[in-house]
């Protein structure tokens, strides 16, 4: 019984894979919002304060070893996306753009400890400002092609969402571990704020989204680090 039911959950997430790459393949482009997860490069052009990884050992497995701002040792999520979805190569950071034909496989506007709400992170680009610098390019793309062109390409386009680690790991280190009652409040604020952003995007023409949950963050080098154990961190799971 055991053998049938582990071949059944296989083959399910066998075909969960699979439908997300035929949904990819069919994406002329993937629009990227999110962290230090799915950086590319961003953060480089922040002011000298904003947290940044464009220096080794950071990128010794990318090609040419080189330090990208990717906050890895090679290619990040956004990376393997863009692969699946055929592209050649990622879509540039927004903060490198410098001639509208490089929007067209898509932008990438993720800064490395953004958070859902504008206050996590400090002074890099929240998704709020992620949202509105996607606003740009969409204005820039309908004047360059057309409405109804642009319309049909973002309707086409994947929205790959990675955000909201940095606002529970933030919340969890402000508020007192017995305060069960305002954590969990802000845990609705910060998924009723991703909602509305969310909607947004929808508003602003996105129809594929592709959005990835928060990791056990209590099960991360710097939360278990504290602990005698080395265990992880259930209450921070637990948020």
């Amino acid at each position: 019984m055991a053998k049938k039911t582990t071949t059944f959950l296989l083959l399910n997430v066998f075909l969960a894979a699979l439908s997300t790459l035929t949904m990819a393949a069919v994406s002329p482009a993937v629009f990227v919002f999110g962290d230090s997860l799915v950086d590319v490069g961003n953060n480089n052009f922040l002011p000298s304060d904003a947290p940044k990884v464009n220096f080794p050992p950071w990128g010794i497995d990318y090609p040419g070893r080189t330090p990208t701002g990717r906050c890895t040792n090679g290619f990040n999520y956004a990376d393997y996306i863009a692969k699946a979805v055929g592209l050649a190569m990622s879509p540039p950071p927004f903060l490198s753009l410098s001639n509208g034909n490089q929007m067209l496989r898509g932008v990438n506007f993720a800064s490395g400890g953004a958070g859902i709400l504008d206050t996590t992170g400090g002074d890099v680009i929240a998704m709020a400002t992620q949202i509105e610098d996607f606003e740009q390019v969409a204005a820039n793309l309908t004047e360059r092609l057309g409405k109804q062109s642009v319309a049909l390409f973002l309707e086409k386009s994947l929205f790959n969402l990675i955000i909201g680690s940095n606002d529970i790991y933030t919340l969890y280190s402000l508020l007192s571990p017995g305060n069960s009652t305002q954590k969990d409040e802000t845990v609705v604020l910060i998924l009723d704020k991703f909602k509305h952003q969310i909607e947004r995007l929808y508003d602003l023409g996105a129809r594929k989204f592709a959005v990835l949950g928060v990791a056990a963050l209590g099960c991360v080098p710097l939360a278990r680090v504290p602990i005698s154990s080395y265990a992880c961190n259930e209450d921070l799971n637990d948020l």
